[in-house]
């Protein structure tokens, strides 16, 4: 698969399971996932992930192929991170009771 592909599919992954918290749009992720081109994913990806101020100024300073893979980086650990957690979720509907 391409990098564009990995980071579709990382991308549709990470928005789905973190819902309405993800920091695009609904309209917005399914905008990136549909024709957007890989600089256009990989240059909003960049400017509107919720990163510290410092590694989003250090991503963009990035030349296109070193801001894709750390990118890419950054959706894969999100979802492994999300998939070692799933197991728990259903602890967070009760958290009132913790």
């Amino acid at each position: 698969p391409s990098l564009r592909d990995g980071l579709v599919r990382d991308l549709a992954e990470v928005a789905l399971a973190t819902g309405d918290r993800f920091p695009l749009a609904p309209d917005d992720v399914a905008e990136l996932l549909g024709q957007a081109a890989l600089p256009e994913l990989v240059n909003r990806l960049a400017a509107e992930l919720d990163l510290p101020a410092a590694r989003r100024q250090g991503l963009l300073s990035l030349d296109l192929a070193d801001r894709a893979a750390a990118i890419a980086s950054i959706l894969a650990s999100r979802r492994r991170l999300l998939a070692a957690l799933r197991p728990f979720r259903h602890l967070a509907a009760h958290a009132d009771s913790n």
